[in-house]
């Protein structure tokens, strides 16, 4: 519903999230990543429904804002995994 409108805003975005995966209780830290999960679901959707010569359906034009943070966000998560010792079904930073 906002994705077309958070151009601007995603760097500042980018640094509230990433400093709540990191400094903030665990509960705030999962939504900070659901958020980025989230963004990924609808980039992934936006791109699926490109059309046999690679142009967005009308109106869902993919913006590649995880492209942005992909770095950043793959350190962090590998980071995280490898200090997660428990093999459980439940999500945790």
């Amino acid at each position: 519903k906002y994705y077309d409108f958070l151009q601007e805003f995603i760097p500042k975005i980018a640094q509230a999230t990433f400093d709540a995966m990191n400094q903030s209780e665990e509960k705030i830290g999962l939504q900070a990543m659901e958020f980025w999960c989230s963004l990924c679901d609808e980039e992934i959707d936006r791109l699926e429904n490109y059309d046999e010569h690679n142009q967005p359906a009308p109106g869902r034009e993919a913006r590649f804002y995880i492209k942005g943070v992909a770095d950043d966000l793959t350190v962090f998560i590998l980071m995280h995994l490898a200090k997660d010792n428990e093999f459980d079904d439940e999500w945790n930073i």
